[in-house]
């Protein structure tokens, strides 16, 4: 065990909206063996207190580093033998949870409305999903949402779609993986830049 604090970086740093950024600080403030946040240039250092912590706070780490895909390979200082039989894959490959939905009927768009797939539904911890859903419920554009077994709707209202809301469906659909086609019924000449990479 060191009993030394340790410091992990998460680079590379990028964020595809604001609220992409501000939820990934908050998932950050969950994760109780973090002793300190700092920045430098475009990474962020993790201080953490020891190699001995809590499964639930190695659980998020490992989640927080899949999601946005930091160097996990520095994760392996914390796998200790109470840790290693449910953490065998430090990729965080091992266990993604999955959210599946009962049946229901399939709802049709009215006119303002398009509707949007979310599938594969694939989170790496319950603070991955539970973060999706917040960001799901910033986007003030979503008129609601529902599932399917593993498939998410989002009903859009297009008329009331800003470049704001748009990037901020751009990162949910970048960082959980979901068809960024879609998004292109959106598309016009003041938002293009958003389509760019």
């Amino acid at each position: 065990m060191i009993e030394k604090e340790i410091i992990v970086v998460c680079k590379p740093l990028f964020f595809y909206s604001k609220n992409d950024e501000l939820l990934m600080q908050q998932w950050l403030k969950k994760i109780k063996c973090i002793n300190k946040i700092d920045r430098a240039d475009n990474d962020l250092l993790l201080h953490i207190t020891s190699d001995n912590i809590s499964n639930e706070d190695f659980d998020n780490l490992i989640g927080l580093f899949a999601r946005y895909k930091f160097n996990s390979d520095q994760l392996k200082i914390f796998i200790n033998e109470k840790n290693e039989d449910l953490f065998y894959d430090i990729s965080g490959a091992y266990g993604n949870h999955h959210n599946v939905y009962p049946f229901r009927e399939h709802e049709a768009a009215t006119k303002e409305e398009i509707i949007l797939t979310c599938t594969p539904l694939e989170f790496y911890t319950k603070a991955d999903e539970n973060l999706m859903f917040r960001l799901i419920k910033k986007i003030k554009c979503i008129d609601k949402y529902y599932g399917i077994k593993q498939v998410l709707y989002l009903c859009i209202r297009s008329n009331k779609i800003s470049n704001k809301y748009l990037a901020d469906l751009r990162a949910l659909f970048t960082r959980y993986k979901f068809d960024r086609e879609q998004l292109k019924a959106f598309m016009n000449a003041s938002n293009k830049h958003l389509f760019e990479n």
